[in-house]
């Protein structure tokens, strides 16, 4: 999923659980990201880089990264490579690596929502577009608040989720989730290259179940 939509996420949930509002830049996802592994690291977890990957060249054996961090462009050579981006990204920042599939990613509206829902099951949804709600899917944020995905052009169809409700924002997000299709090239966790491996959420189900266990599997062919 795109930084774009964690991120949005990430302020509602601030902002319903604290009620003080919190005022995101978009173009500018690295400084925000920095605040969050403050965060991570106030709670006694170490991160080792965090820096803005450019581009990605192949070099013998090596890879070598083109990246900026706290505003200066460095590089850097390593033998292994995970990625845990969004296909399309990959392909932009290490084009060399040629990926072999056609999934794309969708332009999105996300509309936050609180209400009383018709059936009490409804906790964690998905769905495809025309179905009675008109949504992809549909999860809880914290208590009480949803969170419903669809495209752009769709309305939401509250009468069928709810019996009463109240939208608390709408946004449309660029390119925030895969369109995988029920015959699309799902590219392999071991790519072409050596020591390239890809994790994420492009495993016919588009959640964060999904970029884990992709990374755990990931985890074990480098280990072995």
């Amino acid at each position: 999923m795109s930084a774009e939509y964690g991120l949005g996420i990430v302020r509602l949930a601030n902002e319903l659980q604290s009620g003080k509002a919190f005022t995101f830049e978009e173009n500018n996802i690295l400084t925000l990201t920095n605040v969050l592994a403050k965060k991570i690291e106030e709670k006694g977890n170490q991160i080792l880089t965090l820096a803005e990957v450019k581009k990605i060249e192949k070099e013998g054996e090596s890879f070598k990264i083109f990246y900026e961090k706290e505003k200066e462009e460095k590089t850097e050579e390593v033998d292994e490579i995970v990625f845990a981006t969004p296909l399309n990204i990959i392909k932009e920042i290490f084009p060399q690596l040629d990926l072999d599939t056609d999934i794309d990613y969708f332009t999105l509206k996300t509309v936050f929502a609180k209400g009383e829902f018709k059936y009490p099951q409804m906790k964690v949804m998905k769905g495809n577009p025309g179905n009675p709600a008109n949504f992809i899917i549909l999860y809880n944020l914290v208590p009480e608040y949803q969170v419903i995905n669809c495209p752009p052009e769709q309305n939401v169809n509250f009468e069928f989720l709810y019996h009463r409700w109240k939208v608390i924002d709408e946004k449309i997000l660029k390119e925030a989730l895969p369109r995988v299709g029920p015959k699309a090239k799902v590219p392999d966790l071991k790519t072409k290259i050596k020591g390239v491996y890809l994790v994420g959420d492009f495993y016919y189900h588009t959640f964060m179940e999904v970029a884990v266990t992709t990374a755990e599997m990931v985890a074990k062919m480098i280990e072995e």
